[in-house]
């Protein structure tokens, strides 16, 4: 029997998804503020960066698929690290650098990962057990995770600079441990034969994937949608916490609970989604996402809004286990970086003009109000986009 490293691939995978998350994520909109910035100036960064992100998407993807999936998520976990110590400085400014650098350099993480480790578990004959490990890699990060962001706050109020230095330090062990991965062998060596052009080869196969699978394109759709919507509006939370009167020490500890939720959902997520169909999926990843939008809105209880607060931790799990398990049975082996970048290039787009809506809304109504107004839109789109998906997976 051959015997199996105490430190193989999976475990090396489980500890880099425990690295590549933002530590200072629960004071991230506090440090902004207390930098000096308004809500609007704050919109205006995240807008920024996540139109840096939405432009280098599908790029990234492509130049993943052409370099390697492995060296492209070291360069991008060191780029993030260093985008950390950015807020060091102080300032829009610096605040707007550290944005770009993290969206930027974070569009070479997304879809990166889930296509290194799927395509290395198809080598080790465990392609089928995906959805399995995908979420133990996501139990033992949100366990990690959960511990980090609860002393988040802490940290950061004892010495803000020591803060964003453990930030980055988090990002660059990272990016040691997934260098030590091995990554799959390709069937043919596209860079060998095409050289800088691998990355449009790509693009172009990715691109006749989505427009010909319309299971993929319908899911790939509504699952942007669905996904981006909290994703653009989660930070706001921060303002809202304080509004009614929840202390920002406590907001580590919000963020720890949201960690544990999805520790626990993610242990038990393969088995409990064996017969759940990908518009199933997507129905319960709407309701949760309607509960958060209109929770945040009308809610002023302190308790039922932290309580609220937890609901897109699930929305993550299903979408990173389930949502990406079908995708990744859809995609052909390739351009599968390339593919999966388009769904988070949709998503980028989502965010973008998300994060415009609820900047412009706040001039006129409350945060809590334009959280009312995102959510009663995302529920009318999915009205039509769920049915849709359904169509496309029963034809």
């Amino acid at each position: 029997m051959k015997k199996t490293k105490w430190f193989d691939d999976k475990k090396k995978y489980y500890v880099f998804r425990s690295l590549n998350k933002r530590f200072l994520i629960p004071v991230w909109v506090l440090v902004m503020l207390d930098g000096g910035l308004s809500i609007e100036q704050i919109g205006v960064i995240a807008i920024i960066g996540v139109a840096i992100g939405l432009i280098l998407e599908v790029p990234s993807g492509a130049i993943s698929d052409a370099i390697g999936h492995k060296r492209t998520l070291v360069l991008a976990m060191i780029g993030q690290g260093a985008a950390m110590l950015f807020f060091a400085g102080g300032g829009f400014w610096w605040f707007l650098a550290a944005s770009i650098t993290y969206y930027a350099m974070g569009t070479f993480m997304t879809g990166t990962h889930q296509a290194l480790f799927y395509e290395r578990l198809i080598e080790l004959g465990e392609g089928d057990k995906y959805r399995k490990y995908s979420g133990i890699a996501r139990t033992v990060s949100s366990g990690w995770s959960m511990v980090a962001v609860a002393f988040a706050g802490i940290v950061y109020a004892f010495s803000p600079m020591f803060a964003f230095a453990v930030g980055a330090g988090l990002f660059w062990i990272g990016a040691i441990v997934v260098s030590t991965m091995k990554q799959a062998k390709r069937k043919r060596s596209v860079q060998k034969d095409e050289g800088f052009w691998a990355v449009f080869t790509h693009f172009k196969t990715a691109s006749r994937t989505m427009l010909k699978d319309r299971r993929l394109f319908w899911l790939t759709i509504a699952n942007a949608f669905i996904f981006s919507a909290p994703m653009a509006v989660l930070e706001f939370q921060q303002v809202i916490f304080e509004n009614i009167g929840i202390v920002a020490a406590v907001f580590g500890f919000i963020y720890a609970a949201k960690r544990g939720i999805s520790m626990l959902f993610s242990t038990f997520i393969h088995r409990i989604t064996r017969s759940l169909s990908a518009t199933g999926a997507l129905f319960i990843m709407l309701c949760l996402a309607a509960l958060y939008f209109f929770g945040f809105g009308f809610l002023q209880n302190q308790m039922l809004i932290i309580i609220v607060a937890l609901l897109p931790s699930i929305v993550v799990v299903i979408q990173d286990v389930v949502i990406s398990d079908f995708r990744n049975k859809l995609i052909p082996t390739g351009s599968r970086a390339t593919t999966i970048s388009f769904g988070n290039f949709i998503g980028g787009i989502l965010k973008a003009v998300i994060l415009g809506a609820i900047t412009l809304l706040t001039l006129f109504v409350s945060i809590e109000i334009a959280h009312v107004i995102i959510g009663a839109a995302l529920v009318i789109s999915c009205l039509y986009l769920i049915p849709m998906t359904a169509k496309a997976f029963r034809a």
